[in-house]
């Protein structure tokens, strides 16, 4: 069977690609990165745009799983929109959309867009099939990625998740994709409820980082939503469970998180050195005499920029690469400057010191780039099993 997955490129879309590339059918994965991976075709494809949505012809089954929590009246519902009108111009035998637990007159935006994209795939010309899980394991960990580095993390109050496995819920739309156009299937739920002050509590152990918890307010008709139990269903008793999910995650500061924390701590001492004493920071690092324009620009667009990210990257995988992007060029545009200054110090050996220091700095930022970019080995698919 050919098959397109929308949203390929993400966690459950890896996934599944590969599931069904082990049952024999013929992948391609529409993203808009068209990122390649092995044994799978890719497209360019961006919901928000239109651009791509006409790579759904010549396949039987279209597996939709793109999805944007910050976009999602662009792509989870005109994007769903202009991607079932491209399905039934292509002749596309099945439809098979993934959705949320719990969605139907929810107050959230994001949970009423899911709701109206359900309505599109079921009004359009594809036969088709909605499957409704429950929240990953992931999205603890990636919600806390997210969050500013100032030590406070907002949790609302007696708000409880059913964490599940995103193993699961590919082979269970493996298996819709074989089962052909099934309408609304039952509910997929984890093997258990776990209170969210618990998991986050849990990744922040794990991740060995200390945060303090604060009650976050909600909305009263938001609050009620997220504690009724709506989200909530009929557990299953396959994947793995969030415990087993918690012992797998790698503390946030591996090697290139210490090396980013340390750079940052040695230049905010650097920069508060500049600030406090610029007479002596003259007089063995750099030619700035006493305070002036070059001084207080040095601190506010180099060093204190270079520090902010650092600090905030290195417990934070997921915003490394951006960010150590940046401040390499930043640092290597320094660089270059004080290159063409090399020689116009006094004494000559501080324009030297100041240009190597910098470009020690650059060689230290482009090594923990390409370490980040660096593909993590692939994680041993989870075995299926019953829970004690």
């Amino acid at each position: 069977m050919r098959v397109l997955i929308t949203g390929g490129s993400g966690e459950l879309g890896v996934r599944l690609s590969r599931l069904l590339v082990e049952r024999g059918h013929e992948v391609t994965v529409a993203s808009r990165s068209a990122r390649p991976m092995r044994d799978v075709a890719a497209v360019e494809m961006d919901l928000a745009t239109g651009v791509g949505v006409d790579s759904v012809a010549g396949h039987d089954t279209v597996v939709h799983l793109a999805s944007d929590p910050f976009g999602a009246q662009r792509v989870d519902v005109e994007g769903t929109q202009r991607l079932a009108d491209a399905a039934t111009a292509a002749g596309v035998d099945h439809l098979l959309a993934i959705s949320i637990v719990g969605i139907d007159d929810h107050p959230h935006p994001y949970y009423r867009a899911k709701a109206e994209m359900e309505k599109i795939v079921e009004a359009g010309g594809v036969p088709w099939t909605i499957l409704r899980a429950t929240q990953f394991h992931s999205l603890i960990p990636r919600f806390m990625d997210m969050l500013p580095a100032v030590g406070v993390v907002p949790v609302p109050r007696g708000v409880s998740l059913q964490p599940i496995d995103v193993s699961v819920v590919a082979e269970l739309l493996a298996e819709l994709v074989e089962a052909g156009p099934s309408g609304r299937v039952a509910d997929l739920g984890g093997p258990e409820v776990v209170p969210l002050r618990k998991m986050v509590k849990d990744v922040l152990g794990a991740k060995r980082l200390r945060r303090l918890i604060v009650p976050l307010p909600l909305p009263r008709r938001l609050g009620t939503a997220l504690r009724d139990g709506r989200m909530l269903t009929t557990p299953t008793e396959r994947g793995q469970r969030w415990a087993d999910y918690v012992a797998g995650i790698n503390p946030a500061r591996d090697l290139v998180g210490r090396l980013s924390m340390l750079t940052a701590f040695i230049l905010l001492i650097t920069a508060l050195w500049m600030a406090v004493s610029p007479a002596t920071f003259h007089s063995t690092v750099a030619p700035f005499g006493e305070a002036n324009d070059h001084l207080f620009r040095d601190v506010a667009t180099f060093t204190l920029p270079l520090v902010i990210g650092l600090w905030m990257a290195a417990d934070r995988r997921s915003w490394r690469v951006p960010v150590f992007a940046i401040v390499a060029v930043q640092n290597g545009t320094h660089a270059l400057n004080h290159l063409v200054d090399i020689t116009a110090t006094d004494p000559v050996w501080i324009g030297v010191a100041t240009f190597v220091s910098l470009v020690a700095t650059e060689a230290l930022l482009l090594w923990m780039l390409v370490r980040t970019l660096r593909p993590e080995p692939t994680p041993t698919p989870t075995t299926l099993r019953v829970a004690a």
